[in-house]
């Protein structure tokens, strides 16, 4: 994965315009960025600006999308967009097959997904992926990294794969993940280990992962919203998930957990 990027930051006067650049350097590579839009939050290598425009533009949307299920957003996402794939590898760590990722309270975006879909228009898989990173950002912000890695990981990337309409699952149809559950391909929130180790110690598909896990947010949070919020907000409080779940819904995951897979099992 390599060092984390070291971020410096200039502030440069051109034409009597403030433009904010930064410059990363990871893995003693030097990467710049600059202020590309008039939101101050949105930073870009050089030919994404098309993108980030779009971003800026869209952002109340895409921040209400998360904060009807989850919290306020304490402060305004960043964003880092890139040209180079060997850039956004470099600088944040990420997998190739990585779309966006979230690294030092930012979400970066790779350029594997702009460079290939239109933004706007019957294609809106950016907006998807930007929404499942803002997901996990906004508990972020709002836990703390203490707390936020302590809750179990098919909650965390259930809820983003849920809030985004399935971003993190493209390839993978509700009705397929159903029928592998069924056939025992898939995880337990019983035993929960953190991702991607629990995907690969069950021999599942990450996207096999996101969507199960994405079915059982869904459930859950049709059971009562309010009760969905309650949890959202209480574990901010820092008790243990499990315990917490308990007291909102009287019941523990596993006794929901048995009361969908009853339910998958009749549609099955």
């Amino acid at each position: 994965m390599g060092f984390p990027a070291r971020f410096l930051f200039l502030t440069v006067i051109y034409c009597g315009i403030y433009l904010s650049t930064i410059t990363a350097f990871a893995n003693n590579k030097e990467i710049t960025f600059y202020q590309c839009t008039n939101n101050q939050n949105i930073y870009c290598e050089v030919g994404t600006e098309l993108i980030a425009d779009e971003i800026a533009g869209s952002l109340k949307y895409l921040k209400n999308q998360i904060e009807e299920k989850q919290l306020p957003f304490i402060n305004e996402p960043n964003f880092y967009i890139y040209t180079s794939l060997e850039n956004f590898l470099i600088n944040t760590g990420a997998n190739g097959y990585m779309k966006a990722v979230v690294m030092h309270q930012s979400v970066h975006i790779s350029p594997t997904i702009h460079s290939s879909h239109e933004f706007g228009g019957h294609d809106d898989s950016i907006k998807k992926v930007i929404i499942h990173e803002l997901s996990h950002l906004n508990l972020l912000q709002n836990y703390g990294e203490q707390i936020y890695y302590k809750i179990p990981s098919w909650f965390i990337e259930g809820l983003a794969t849920y809030s985004s309409g399935g971003a993190g699952a493209e390839s993978v149809t509700a009705t397929q993940a159903r029928n592998l559950l069924m056939e025992g391909i898939g995880f337990s929130p019983s035993k929960d280990y953190e991702f991607p180790t629990k995907s690969m110690v069950l021999k599942i598909n990450p996207q096999i992962y996101y969507k199960q896990a994405e079915g059982f947010i869904k459930f859950i949070y049709e059971i009562e919203p309010a009760k969905f919020k309650k949890l959202i907000t209480s574990i901010k409080n820092g008790k243990d998930f499990y315990v917490i779940f308990f007291d909102i819904y009287q019941m523990s995951v596993l006794d929901i957990w048995r009361l969908y897979t009853y339910r998958v099992l009749k549609e099955y």
